[in-house]
């Protein structure tokens, strides 16, 4: 380009002489009226317009070689991206047929062709909302379109108004099933440990004592025989597999959804084991216990629990749960509640008093845990034995009634840790998923159970 612009200086300078010899020639012409100085100016003229021509082309040559060099050469991902979009609206053509051959309208199908003015409208529209889009190619944006391109893009759709010109919007959410649990973590005592157990003293034992006259021989009376309960922390696991493209390509956080799905399920194993857990591997539940019927005086066993019969064989009795109100001490019915399946409170719901009266009446739509049952809070665990609606079964433990957060006692050592292993199995990711967690009873005299049995 150096070269081309002093060729233009040079010209231009040539061009110069030649005007300042046409002036001084033109000049004497008009005093002399010279026949040859005319003849002169006239070859100054002529070689003056080939200049100027030779000038004009160089400058259009250059103007030409500036704007070709603002054309960009082809850009690989702008190929890679035509590449998609291609694919894209070869697959909307292939779906177009399906449907139309689906709806019996394979003979109208052949007039929607490359050849057709239709076809092309519909391709010119189509690129047009695609370019325009800001989410090529997951959706396609017709909002710049004019109402005539939004018709014609119409073009392409099918007539009963089932066709999508673009891959359909996905919700941002995932609907998910909802599942019960039981309420023992927040009802118990927990907390953390940081060793592989944990040891609670106990003593259920009593001491003795005697009354004595002042001469009479004091002989030793019982003394305490303390032990002690040990809770060791238990391992749930989990290892999902997702592929590695699967969390790549994935519409939202896919791993970040796992995790809190597996915390979910997580809780909810463990909250099964807390009622019925046999202590195995797994933290020991209160509902696998023994149990002991006490018909007079105070219950004294220990590592076992209390059992309260309804009085009637197969259902709930108003008496029945007096029965199991009052068999609770003291220092455990402040913060006392029952325990109950959710569809078992249907039995509960229909028992009446000596008068006829309804001993349950909810005081809050739907919310059956704002509404006391004799005085005292209703927990709905789906951990809980079922009672059937109609043939209730005998002698089921339906039930349990008492202070858990005395009486059951969770441990944890290790929350939930999630180990990301994209090594093992290539092209995947497992998801390596652990809790350690344990629990037991600790004091057998806080919970009490009610059997449907007479």
């Amino acid at each position: 380009m150096a070269t081309s612009l002093e060729d233009i200086k040079k010209g231009v300078d040539e061009i110069g002489v030649l005007h300042t010899q046409f002036k001084t020639e033109f000049e004497t012409f008009k005093t002399n009226q010279d026949t040859l100085i005319k003849e002169k100016m006239v070859v100054i003229a002529d070689e003056f317009g080939k200049k100027h021509e030779a000038l004009q082309r160089e400058l259009d040559g250059i103007k030409a070689r500036e704007a070709q060099a603002l054309v960009p050469g082809p850009d690989p991902d702008q190929v890679k991206q035509d590449h998609k979009l291609n694919i894209l609206f070869a697959k909307h053509r292939q779906d177009f047929q399906a449907e139309h051959v689906k709806n019996g309208n394979e003979k109208n199908f052949p007039e929607f062709t490359p050849e057709g003015a239709d076809y092309k409208k519909y391709v010119r529209v189509f690129w047009k909302a695609v370019r325009t889009s800001q989410h090529v190619p997951q959706g396609i944006s017709l909002n710049a379109l004019t109402p005539d391109e939004q018709k014609d893009m119409a073009v392409g759709s099918d007539p009963d108004g089932g066709y999508f010109v673009a891959p359909p919007t996905i919700a941002d959410t995932v609907v998910r099933r909802i599942f019960e649990t039981s309420p023992i973590r927040e009802l118990a005592s927990s907390r953390n440990i940081g060793t592989r157990e944990y040891v609670v003293p106990e003593d259920p034992s009593d001491v003795g004592v005697g009354w004595v006259a002042e001469r009479q021989v004091r002989t030793p009376t019982q003394t305490v025989n303390p032990s002690r309960k040990i809770i060791p922390a238990q391992e749930e696991y989990a290892e999902p597999v997702v592929t590695q493209q699967l969390l790549e390509d994935s519409m939202f956080d896919l791993e970040a959804y796992l995790s809190d799905k597996l915390s979910d399920k997580f809780n909810r194993w463990e909250n099964a084991a807390f009622v019925n857990g046999d202590g195995v591997g797994k933290p020991r539940g209160f509902m696998t216990y023994p149990t002991q019927i006490v018909n007079t005086g105070d219950f004294n066993y220990w590592n076992q629990l209390e059992q309260i019969n309804s009085g009637t064989n197969g259902m709930f009795n108003y008496t029945g749960l007096i029965r199991l109100i009052t068999a609770l001490k003291e220092p455990f019915q402040a913060n006392a509640c029952f325990l109950v399946r959710r569809q078992v409170l249907y039995h509960i719901m229909v028992l009446t008093d000596a008068n006829g009266r309804l001993i349950f009446q909810p005081i809050l739509n739907g919310q059956f845990d704002k509404t006391p049952l004799l005085g005292y809070p209703i927990r709905y665990a789906t951990d809980m034995p079922d009672v059937a609606v109609t043939s209730p079964v005998t002698g089921v433990n339906a039930m349990a009634f008492g202070d858990f957060r005395q009486g059951y006692q969770i441990v944890d050592r290790v929350g939930l840790s999630m180990i990301r292993d994209n090594i093992t199995v290539k092209g995947s990711v497992l998801l390596y998923t652990r809790k350690r967690v344990g629990g037991d009873v600790i004091n057998f005299d806080a919970i009490k159970i009610h059997s449907l049995a007479a």
